[in-house]
């Protein structure tokens, strides 16, 4: 009897953490949905909006325009545009599957990387010395990287991403660095929802992470997740 009790006990607990995690899942997806929506209205939405009234504008009154003013506005709408465009490959490289599928972490950063390197202005380097790691430690490392990226590209005005992947015996390392703006640590902590998700993800794996940034200097991440070695296939 008390053997049942116990084990009863023990499927209530499991049932109500499943459900928990269901839950907390869903309410993930429903911040990221409010999150994109918020993001589409806030910049492509009126971006776009600007340059259609911007071409409007100069449709009405191309015969009144010297050549030189034709040029100044052709240009402000090209700016525009190129803004939106950027945006989108934000939400669209943040939008990428969370999980590798078939994919070491190692090739998954690849994939990012060059995605990057042929969509943008930014010079990518990228350091590797790593083999197949456990999955839940490639997955979150990977969308730690997106988060990462996604900041690099919408808010740094960075010319240049380093990324340093390295295992070590009993941990391994992600270090990243942009050459961008940075940006005031203290405020981004309270306001910026990207950093509290990598950070609550390095949590998750009992991790460590040194985050460095002031205006004007740039960003520098660097995490350590330890590596627990198991007896078969020497990870578990």
């Amino acid at each position: 009897m008390r053997l049942s009790t116990k084990v009863n006990r023990l499927t209530t607990s499991l049932q109500n953490t499943e459900n928990a995690r269901i839950l907390n899942s869903q309410e993930i997806v429903k911040q990221e949905r409010r999150r994109i929506a918020r993001d589409l209205h806030d910049t492509v939405s009126q971006e776009l909006f600007a340059s259609s009234m911007m071409i409007s504008g100069l449709s009405q009154s191309l015969d009144g325009l010297e050549t030189d003013q034709l040029k100044t506005q052709l240009l402000a709408v090209e700016e525009i545009l190129g803004k939106a465009q950027n945006d989108l490959r934000v939400m669209l490289l943040h939008l990428r599957p969370t999980e590798l599928e078939d994919r070491t972490l190692e090739q998954g950063l690849a994939m990012i990387l060059r995605e990057l390197t042929d969509k943008s202005n930014i010079g990518v380097t990228y350091h590797k010395s790593i083999g197949k790691l456990p999955k839940v430690i490639e997955d979150n490392l990977f969308r730690i990287a997106q988060e990462f990226i996604s900041n690099t590209l919408k808010h740094a005005q960075a010319t240049r991403l380093e990324v340093y992947l390295q295992e070590k015996e009993t941990e391994v390392e992600l270090k990243m660095v942009d050459n961008g703006r940075g940006f005031d640590l203290n405020v981004a902590r309270e306001l910026s929802y990207g950093l509290t998700n990598i950070q609550e993800r390095v949590d998750d794996l009992a991790g460590t992470m040194t985050f460095l940034t002031s205006l004007g200097n740039g960003v520098s991440m660097d995490i350590h997740v330890p590596i627990v070695k198991g007896k078969e296939d020497g990870k578990n």
